[in-house]
């Protein structure tokens, strides 16, 4: 019997876009960083989408 295990590219890929993006600006790497910036990639905050990528 085997156990299928759920795929963890989307995440991985998430994350990493996010990193990047960080890096890339020169945003410190720091949990509430971090945070603003995954709610900016989700669309949960349409203003902090907009402000990031102006």
């Amino acid at each position: 019997m085997t156990t299928a295990t759920p795929p963890k590219t989307q995440a991985t890929d998430v994350a990493a876009q996010i990193s990047f993006a960080m890096r890339t600006m020169g945003v410190a790497p720091i949990p509430r960083n971090y945070e603003l910036f995954y709610e900016a990639y989700i669309g949960s905050n349409p203003a902090l989408t907009r402000e990031l990528a102006a």
